[in-house]
């Protein structure tokens, strides 16, 4: 995973593709900026994107690279550009409440969910008391109110049957095992966690797989993703909501689920991890 946020990332793809337009084109820098009246400053900041162009400054550069027939496809790319990022003090006016409500949709017509944690349990396998902590815990991160975290709890529990009893997609989960040790609520909820975990590991549809540690890695661990089929991807860090349904990104998410997925363990090695940090967690509350 890059260092950089996953906006930066598609900016710049999206500056690359301006700029092989232009260069297709036979066009100099200053060319373009004659054609287009574009200050050479602008161009370069497209370019290697650290601008997002308006839509009809998009359409000027494409046309004056002789591109007219790309115009339709090149909105849409910049429009999603838009869109994969979300800030989350403007996401968040929702209420957490809602936005857990709204989290079931993302499966719907879905046949495969593979979801990849480093840090935290994922959300559709959560317990009320661990969902709970997580939400109080954002809710602290951005200043928002804490009096709905209850009911946000309870509203992303409502997605749970679908890994604990089916009629949904298939789940195949990745765990970095440091997930199943940062403890969040109390060594209690983490213990009602860990029973969790492994109701759903039993279930035909559901394969819960656990990176140990001490792995020696083909891939380092990065921010955790959900990609549904081969379709959408979210990817979820402290400021922000990655989001993208480019086919592109998608075969990246899964050749990188692939990779992480030589690392861990199944079955009854998952369930041994499971344990060891139960024990491991329940030592430490008795000390």
């Amino acid at each position: 995973m890059s260092d950089h946020q996953p906006s930066d990332a598609a900016k710049r793809a999206f500056g690359t593709r301006l700029r092989e337009l232009r260069l297709d084109a036979g066009l100099s820098g200053a060319e373009l900026a004659r054609r287009t009246g574009f200050s050479g400053a602008k161009i370069s900041r497209a370019e290697n994107g650290r601008k997002n162009l308006p839509e009809a400054d998009v359409r000027v550069w494409a046309t004056a690279c002789g591109a007219e027939g790309q115009i339709p496809e090149l909105i849409a790319a910049r429009r999603e550009v838009e869109q994969m990022w979300l800030e989350y003090r403007r996401r968040l006016k929702l209420g957490q409440k809602a936005i857990q409500a709204q989290g079931r949709a993302a499966y719907d017509n879905v046949k495969l969910a593979r979801i990849y944690e480093s840090l935290h349990i994922p959300g559709i396998l959560q317990t009320f008391a661990y969902a709970r902590t997580q939400r109080l815990i954002w809710a602290r991160l951005h200043g928002l109110r804490t009096d709905d975290v209850d009911d946000a709890a309870r509203n992303r529990l409502t997605m749970q049957p679908l890994v604990t009893r089916g009629g949904g997609p298939a789940f195949s989960f990745i765990l970095e095992a440091t997930a199943l040790y940062n403890v969040i609520g109390d060594a209690e909820a983490m213990n009602e966690q860990y029973d969790l975990l492994l109701t759903a590991a039993a279930r035909p549809h559901v394969a819960i797989g656990v990176v140990p540690l001490g792995t020696t890695r083909l891939l380092f661990p990065g921010e955790g993703f959900y990609l549904f089929d081969e379709r959408n991807v979210w990817q979820e860090f402290w400021s922000g909501l990655f989001r993208t349904a480019q086919p592109a990104d998608a075969a990246y998410f899964g050749k990188v689920f692939t990779t992480l997925r030589k690392h861990a363990v199944y079955g009854q090695a998952a369930r041994g991890e499971i344990e060891r940090a139960r024990r491991h967690v329940q030592s430490g509350a008795r000390t």
